[in-house]
C-alpha cells in the first residue's frame, strides 16, 4: 500500500516529465517506474525498489503487487476526506537515506535469514490488510495494519526505530493515536499516526510538537505527475 510519494523520488519523476516535454516525445508511464529505478540504482551503486515513483506518477492511494516480470499498480476507491481528517504526519528533525538501509535489509531476504523472511512476510500481510480497510473506510483495521508493519520492521532491524522516532511514537500513541507507523525506510525520517478521532488532532500534534516533531501538513495527491507549460 502507498500513500505519500518519497521527496526524492517525486522529483525524479519530475525531471522525467519535464526531459520528455522538452524532447517532445511523451513520457510512457508504464515504463517510467522502472527507468527511475535503474537511473537512480546507476547513481548510487545500490540496488533500488519502485514503489515510490508510482504515486508521484499516477496520485491517489495505490495497491502494488509484484508479479512475475511486472509490478500490478491498482488505484484504490478510498474517502480521502476521511483519511486526511485522522492522519498526522510527524517529521522527527532527522532525515534518512533509505538506499543502504533498504539494500541491507533486503539482501538479508535473499541470502535467506530466517528473522527477514518472516518480517517479510508479515510486511507484505500487512499491506494488504491496508489496501482493504482504505477501499472500506475501515479504519480500526487500518491502524492495526499499520500497527503489524512497523512491529514487523522494528523486528526486522531494531536499529530503524532510532530514539527519536521511538519517542514520537511513544507521545503520539500516548496522546490518543490509534496507530504510528515510520514512513519509508526509517532511522530518520517522519511518522505517520492515524487518530481515533478527527477530534483528537489538536491533542496528538500538540504533543507530538511537545516531543520534538515538525508537523507537516498531510493531503494526498489526487492526480500524478502533470507537465505544464508555464505562461510568460
Amino acid at each position: 500500500m502507498v500513500l505519500p510519494a518519497a521527496d526524492s523520488s517525486a522529483l525524479m519523476i519530475a525531471l522525467l516529465g519535464l526531459i520528455h516535454r522538452g524532447a517532445g516525445r511523451p513520457l510512457v508511464r508504464s515504463l517510467a517506474a522502472p527507468l527511475a529505478r535503474d537511473l537512480e540504482a546507476r547513481v548510487l551503486e545500490l540496488p533500488t525498489g519502485v514503489q515510490d515513483y508510482y504515486p508521484a506518477l499516477f496520485g491517489g492511494a495505490l495497491h502494488l503487487r509484484y508479479e512475475p516480470g511486472q509490478t500490478v499498480c491498482e488505484r484504490l476507491t478510498v474517502d480521502y476526506a476521511g483519511l486526511e481528517a485522522r492522519a498526522v504526519l510527524a517529521y522527527s528533525g532527522k532525515p534518512h537515506s533509505s538506499a543502504p538501509s533498504n539494500w541491507g535489509i533486503y539482501r538479508r531476504r535473499l541470502e535467506g535469514d530466517a528473522v527477514a523472511k518472516e518480517s517479510f512476510a508479515a510486511i507484505a500481510k500487512a499491506a494488504n490488510q491496508a489496501a482493504a480497510a482504505l477501499s472500506r473506510g475501515d479504519w480500526a483495521r487500518l491502524g492495526a495494519a499499520m500497527t503489524i508493519d512497523w512491529a514487523a520492521r522494528k523486528q526486522l532491524d531494531p536499529g530503524l526505530a532510532t530514539p527519536d522516532l521511538r519517542r514520537l511514537e511513544w507521545a503520539g500513541l500516548e496522546a490518543g493515536a490509534r496507530a504510528a507507523k515510520c514512513c519509508g525506510a526509517a532511522s530518520g525520517g517522519t511518522m505517520l499516526f492515524l487518530l481515533r478521532r478527527p477530534e483528537q488532532r489538536e491533542v496528538v500534534e500538540a504533543a507530538l510538537a511537545d516531543a520534538g516533531a515538525r508537523i507537516l501538513p498531510f493531503r494526498v495527491a489526487r492526480q500524478g505527475l502533470q507537465v505544464r507549460r508555464r505562461a510568460k
